[in-house]
């Protein structure tokens, strides 16, 4: 009896255990991942902004090096708060690189709340922003196309 309960509870360790907290951690031990809250203490050095493929319009990229333009970015996403998510789609990618090579890669997307726009991070799930703030920063920082509402 002590054997077979010694076997289930190796058989769950292995199978179920081990694997989330690897999962749980990996964030900690990706040396190419960058923490949302270390956005602010990072070396970015561009920020590359791509729109999801809207039907009959153009895929719209771009590569932004501003300093001023990425610290404004970084200051509108530093005041995030969770959020619950949605089946809505994500309208565009965010993805900020730093010096070392590290990287950041968001999803964007209206919300259904028109005092905030959302971020989705695969690390940290859905966060919401102030919109007025989050768009005014994409605006400066040449990015007209964001939309109001959800597709």
């Amino acid at each position: 009896m002590k054997r077979t309960r010694r076997l289930l509870a190796a058989f769950f360790l292995v199978l179920v255990v081990i694997p989330l907290a690897v999962s749980a951690t990996r964030p900690l031990f990706d040396r190419s991942f960058i923490p949302l809250e270390d956005l602010t203490k990072s070396d970015i050095q561009s920020l590359s902004v791509k729109r999801h493929d809207i039907p009959f319009q153009d895929s719209t990229s771009s590569t932004i090096t501003d300093s001023g333009a990425i610290r404004r970015v970084i200051a509108s996403l530093s005041t995030s708060e969770p959020a619950t998510d949605h089946k809505c789609a994500s309208v565009g990618d965010l993805v900020f690189k730093a010096a070392n090579g590290r990287r950041l890669h968001c999803t964007i997307l209206p919300g259904h709340d028109e005092r905030f726009y959302e971020v989705r991070i695969r690390e940290r799930g859905t966060l919401r922003v102030d919109r007025t703030v989050f768009m005014d920063a994409m605006k400066a920082a040449g990015v007209d196309w964001l939309p109001e509402k959800c597709p």
